[in-house]
């Protein structure tokens, strides 16, 4: 019932660790298939996935991190532990011994180039993967070192993870616009006009709107100026094929989208991350939180919503269904005590709520069962607190939290992008088919 969806939370870190060590080798292997270079580089960053997934799991499993989301201590640990060291050293062992193999045939040649780009576009990755483990990780160090554990809390993350971010998103604009090799400076220039201008009205806009954080501002424009490369680069092929074949954009946006799925499907990821950016940014910088004590026919205000009071409910629920009546012995049952609160703005109802508490019989605390209703763009998400036994008064936690619909739209989004760059080529499924033909029948 807090009212978030990330909260920087060990195991959280542990999920987010090989994700951003395998979104860096995507990217760098793009440089290594067309201009044979980074190879060592690019086998260390999928390696130092799998090793981070490793990790993760020991993380998750030993119960060493005070998580919500962990396991209890467990001697499953020390397994995973001693599997991570061994997979470690034989991984340098085969990078050092293999290195003669992992040569590059070529260089970047120029600063402003797209291997340049995408080389840098790894550093933040990294940087950004190593920034959150050594976060993750320092209350241990710390508590082996000095019989001490030191909290590293949110502020932190936020203070090192939110730069890198910025810069991420900035590099998403910047690597699509720059040429392979050595670039023809005017040309730059110009592919940079239209992203610049849509970086300039975004900005303009915010600010007319009322929005005066820097951060936000900052990320909104760059969400913008990401947004209008990553768009024209998913069309233009589509304009120059029906330009040069004489047929309609549609078809010609179809043919680009098979002809090279790779590419259209990464760019497609990139919306969706460009969406969960400004998402994020929006909703951590204009959340409106509330509390109130409430008995029945009052009423408070978040934003510009009045949530009122009107009567408390409860019911028994358990391996049998839900009952009015407590069950004899209440054995493996519970007791649910919600609150019915009514929605309204300007006058008008829009809608009811009714968060909860859940008695257990062997716990002496209840847990929380929040209740959220999307109005728009925003979240209104309520927290029962605390309820007297007849419901005469309760305690009510209200947010009111903008944009966070747009990071579920996101993610089905990102996974079709996903889904799209990983689908094979033809003449890939039919090599595959044919191996497996002349497999079977010697």
């Amino acid at each position: 019932g807090w009212g978030g969806y990330w909260a920087w939370d060990p195991v959280e870190n542990a999920s987010l660790l090989p994700w951003l060590a395998a979104t860096g080798y995507l990217h760098s292997t793009v440089v290594q298939e067309r201009r044979r270079i980074l190879k060592a580089w690019t086998l260390s960053l999928v390696l130092g996935a799998f090793l981070l997934t490793i990790l993760g799991t020991f993380m998750t499993r030993s119960g060493v991190f005070n998580s919500v989301h962990s396991f209890t201590q467990s001697p499953i640990g020390p397994v995973f532990l001693c599997f991570l060291a061994v997979v470690t050293v034989g991984s340098i062992g085969l990078l050092v011994g293999r290195a003669h193999l992992l040569e590059s045939e070529g260089r970047i040649e120029a600063v402003l180039s797209r291997e340049s780009a995408f080389l840098l576009n790894n550093l933040v990755f990294v940087v950004l993967t190593f920034t959150v483990l050594l976060g993750t990780i320092f209350p241990l160090i710390t508590e082996a070192l000095r019989g001490k554990q030191v909290s590293v809390g949110e502020p932190y993350f936020n203070r090192m993870a939110v730069p890198l971010g910025l810069l991420m998103v900035f590099m998403m604009g910047v690597g699509p616009v720059l040429p392979w090799g050595k670039p023809d400076t005017r040309a730059v220039m110009r592919s940079f006009a239209v992203p610049g201008a849509a970086f300039l009205v975004v900005t303009l806009a915010c600010l007319v709107s009322g929005l005066r954080e820097p951060l936000t501002i900052a990320t909104f424009g760059l969400c913008g100026f990401a947004l209008a490369v990553t768009l024209r680069e998913m069309v233009a092929p589509a304009r120059e094929r029906a330009e040069r074949l004489k047929m309609t954009v549609l078809s010609a946006l179809t043919g680009s989208i098979i002809g090279n799925r790779r590419r259209f499907g990464g760019y497609v990821v990139h919306l969706a991350v460009i969406g969960i950016v400004a998402a994020v940014a929006a909703s951590q910088t204009y959340k409106i939180t509330a509390e109130a004590s409430l008995t029945p026919g009052e009423s408070f205000n978040v934003g510009a919503y009045t949530i009122a009071y009107e009567k408390a409910g409860e019911h028994y629920e358990g391996p049998m269904g839900a009952t009015k009546d407590p069950p004899p012995g209440g054995a493996n049952w519970r007791r649910v005590v919600n609150a019915h609160l009514s929605v309204s703005r300007d006058g008008k109802q829009v809608g009811f709520m009714a968060p909860a508490l859940n008695f257990y019989g062997g716990q002496r605390e209840p847990i929380g069962t929040p209740d959220v209703f999307t109005i728009g763009q925003r979240d209104l998400y309520l927290s029962l607190l605390s309820v007297t036994g007849d419901g005469g008064r309760v305690g009510v936690r209200a947010f009111s939290i903008p944009l966070v619909v747009w990071i579920w739209y996101a993610i089905p989004i990102l996974a079709a992008g996903s889904l799209i760059s990983l689908w094979p080529k033809r003449r890939v499924r039919e090599n595959i088919a044919l191996a497996g033909a002349q497999v079977g029948t010697s």
